[in-house]
């Protein structure tokens, strides 16, 4: 998948919310389905944003552990 704007670049123009998680957690759900997440800054402005998955069937993402009480 590819997204891309004709704005400004990432990280520029408002300042950014303290804390916050937007390309962070776009990188983060694309590892967690065997992705690659890359970002771009065209000479003429904007962002570009490439997302590649894997084709066909994937293991399953294991389940988070939970803590059991004893």
């Amino acid at each position: 998948m590819r997204v891309s704007n004709g704005g400004q670049p990432l990280g520029t123009g408002t300042p950014r919310r303290p804390g916050g998680m937007g390309t962070q957690i776009m990188n983060y759900r694309t590892k967690t389905i065997g992705g690659t997440l890359g970002i771009e800054h065209p000479a003429g402005g904007g962002a570009v944003l490439n997302c590649r998955v894997p084709h066909g069937p994937q293991p399953p993402v294991p389940a988070q552990q939970t803590a059991t009480k004893h």
